[in-house]
């Protein structure tokens, strides 16, 4: 998830930044910053959840095993 997200993101931000006519190098530094940031944002908005109903769920002894 967080890889997909990532490249996504990087992307689509590059090509944005190309056509805004940003050097190389500053468009290459902020399609990283978004695309980091975007992707830890969307994969810890779907892992926590789940690891919190996990954790719950083990510790009322819903879980069998």
């Amino acid at each position: 998830m967080y890889l997909t997200t990532l490249e996504a993101v990087k992307s689509a931000v590059a090509e944005r930044s190309a056509a805004a006519g940003t050097g190389e190098a500053s468009a290459a530094g902020l399609a990283n910053f978004v695309a980091g940031a975007t992707a830890s944002l969307v994969t810890q908005s779907v892992i926590v959840p789940v690891r919190a109903c996990l954790a719950r769920t083990g510790s009322l002894g819903l879980l069998a095993g």
